[in-house]
């Protein structure tokens, strides 16, 4: 047996997937600091601001948009794949996309409502501030 198929072998199993599971987090969390760290040194200190200020909105948008639905989905997913029943499965995948759906949206509307009374509450103004954290919301919430 050569190096190859016994890494291969040894991949395939529990702790291969989770090596491989944490491999891919790291790297994303890594290329996130290189992200803003290029933002941070091409943008002025201004302008990083408030792309932190539309990111931190977007952020806790997506915390509203979720609804706790990820973990609804883990347990009835669970509950159909242990009963075998697959057609309970494509109802809590279609439910799942749409609470994402309306999430999303939930969101996107709550972000331009907020971008209309900022001025009042002293936030940044600026129609293409909050834009772009509606933009950053669909693929957080997506994520």
């Amino acid at each position: 047996m050569n190096l190859l198929s016994t890494l291969r072998a040894r991949m395939g199993g529990f702790a291969g997937k989770s090596i491989f599971s944490l491999l891919v987090k790291v790297s994303g969390a890594f290329a996130g600091y290189l992200f803003f760290l290029v933002f941070a040194n091409r943008l002025g200190a201004e302008e990083f601001g408030l792309f932190a200020f539309a990111l931190s909105i977007a952020n806790f948008a997506m915390l509203a948009a979720g609804f706790g639905q990820p973990m609804l989905m883990l347990r009835n997913m669970t509950y159909a794949l242990a009963d075998k029943d697959m057609a309970m499965g494509r109802g809590v995948l279609r439910f799942g996309l749409r609470a994402t759906v309306l999430g999303a949206l939930t969101g996107v509307v709550g972000i331009a409502i907020f971008g209309l009374i900022a001025p009042l509450l002293g936030a940044p103004s600026g129609l293409g501030l909050y834009a772009a954290a509606m933009g950053l919301l669909v693929p957080l919430v997506a994520a």
